[in-house]
């Protein structure tokens, strides 16, 4: 389960970094010129915001472990579907 949800974030941030830039392209009005470093910048935001939290569940208890996979997965499906 670990190293599926480690492969999903890859997977995530990657998409985010490469993918969101072109597809912001046609409405430069709206948006500005977002670029893929732009993108990065929010990927590590979040995942230093995340790491947080995440650090935080691990420390409770015996019920750590679940925590922390439960805080992982619920963030990768807030993030694709922000």
């Amino acid at each position: 389960m670990n190293g599926v949800l480690v492969l999903v974030s890859i997977l995530v941030g990657a998409f985010l970094v490469l993918a969101v830039p072109s597809l912001v392209v046609p409405y430069p009005p709206e948006y500005g010129v977002i670029t893929s470093f732009d993108m990065s910048k929010a990927v590590l935001l979040c995942a230093v915001l995340g790491a947080g939290g995440a650090f935080y569940a691990y420390k409770q208890g015996e019920q750590g472990a679940f925590l922390l996979r439960l805080f992982v997965g619920a963030l990768l499906i807030r993030v694709l579907l922000g």
